[in-house]
């Protein structure tokens, strides 16, 4: 169980202008009590970009399972992943996104490091 939270931003809440009148929000203390102690994470409600919270929301939740290729036009057989420095053979490659996708029963947890080898046609631009 790891908690997320869009809250007044603890411990003095916060202001935000809508419509050209400023907005207060108190502290969201019992819920930021509850995503203290399950080391969740919080967002502010009063955040003016929440483009970059509702991005870093979605990578917070959810475990990648799509790993995208910095090269164009790999040559498919010499691909190579490794998690955590272990081959890793859980994989197949997507000619459409140009990226490594993991299994579905093997996608690498936070945390682990994850590299992908391969050569390149060298065809592309």
């Amino acid at each position: 169980f790891m908690p997320y939270g869009v809250i007044g931003d603890v411990p003095d809440g916060c202001t935000y202008l809508w419509n050209n009148y400023n907005r207060s929000s108190d502290a969201g203390y019992g819920y930021w009590d509850l995503i203290d102690h399950y080391g969740g994470k919080w967002f502010s409600i009063c955040a003016p970009d929440w483009g970059a919270q509702l991005q870093q929301l979605a990578s917070n939740v959810t475990n990648r399972r799509t790993f995208l290729l910095d090269e164009t036009d790999p040559i498919e057989n010499t691909i190579e992943v490794k998690v955590n420095g272990q081959d890793n053979s859980n994989w197949t490659y997507d000619p459409v996104v140009n990226g490594v996708i993991f299994d579905e029963d093997h996608i690498p947890d936070e945390g682990q490091t994850i590299e992908v080898n391969y050569a390149t046609w060298g065809c592309g631009e």
